[in-house]
């Protein structure tokens, strides 16, 4: 039960990172990269961030790590 959230947080990461298609356009293939880069990064931040604390410190470093992972990850693929 400890793994359940990691579990469906990482087949969330390889559902979006498998939904790219071949015959799609540079743009919309940009676009999609953004979208996965900003999703992977909030996925990874949440995990990393609800690791440390317990309680409300938990649900704190989630949301940071949501927030953080998701502007790395955008800037890391959107630029």
């Amino acid at each position: 039960m400890k793994y359940k959230g990691i579990t469906a947080a990482v087949a969330m990461a390889v559902l979006v990172a498998g939904c790219q298609s071949s015959s799609t356009s540079s743009t919309q293939k940009s676009e999609f990269g953004c979208l996965a880069g900003t999703m992977t990064g909030a996925v990874a931040g949440g995990l990393i961030g609800s690791a440390f604390g317990g309680g409300t410190g938990k649900l704190i470093g989630a949301g940071l790590g949501v927030a953080g992972g998701g502007f790395v990850g955008h800037q890391l693929t959107c630029n």
